[in-house]
């Protein structure tokens, strides 16, 4: 693909150095010179990265295995289906 625009683009080698967040930064939504599909390629990243946001992880994930781990350390001969059943008669809401 063959760019033709009026500005001076730098070289890709210019920006190995840098870590995806630092790539992510240089970014520049507004420019209306170089579209961002274009500047991603430049800069050697996925445009999926730019618009990518880390979901969260949710709080009662870690109480649960907290409370998972303490019953295996307590009862290491329980399975899965065992410590699951226990979750569910000490009033935690789980699948298997």
């Amino acid at each position: 693909m063959r760019i033709n625009a009026p500005c001076r683009i730098p070289k890709k080698t210019q920006y190995q150095g840098l870590n995806l967040a630092d790539k992510i930064a240089l970014l520049e939504s507004e420019n209306t010179q170089i579209s961002l599909v274009i500047q991603c390629t430049l800069l050697g990243i996925n445009r999926s990265s730019y618009y990518y946001k880390k979901k969260e992880k949710p709080s009662m994930a870690d109480e649960i295995y907290d409370v998972v781990l303490a019953l295996h350390l307590k009862h290491p001969y329980m399975g899965a289906r065992s410590i699951s059943d226990q979750l569910k008669r000490s009033g935690h809401n789980i699948d298997r």
